[in-house]
């Protein structure tokens, strides 16, 4: 999956109003959804100061339909695993996506929100 198909994915997420978009080009708004979709995400998977979750590959689904990113659980399951190994980025924090498995054998997704040192 190319970034640019992540950014529109995570524009879904946007919690920003649509009436506000005249005061930005076409470029900005773009932007601005992708960070306000980004962060909304990050705050529904981790809550507001988490910096790292693991979740079952339902429960991931579960939050893609949840945040508008996914249109179902099926949806959000492909969307899962199209997005194992990638990194968003969005104002100064980026956020990993990857599958990692426990002792057992059991499969799970890892969420990890930081900002890097650079």
């Amino acid at each position: 999956m190319e970034n640019d198909q992540i950014e529109r994915l995570f524009e879904r997420a946007s919690r920003l109003d649509e009436s506000k978009m005249g005061y930005h080009n076409e470029a900005e708004w773009k932007q601005l959804r992708f960070q306000s979709g980004a962060i909304h995400f990050k705050r529904k998977a981790m809550g507001f100061c988490g910096s790292s979750s693991v979740k079952s590959l339902d429960e991931i689904a579960y939050l893609f339909v949840k945040t508008g990113i996914a249109i179902s659980q099926d949806d959000g399951k492909e969307i899962a695993e199209a997005l194992n190994g990638k990194e968003i980025k969005y104002n100064s924090t980026k956020m990993s996506f990857n599958f990692v498995k426990d002792t057992h054998g059991n499969l799970a997704y890892r969420i990890e929100a930081y900002v890097p040192s650079d």
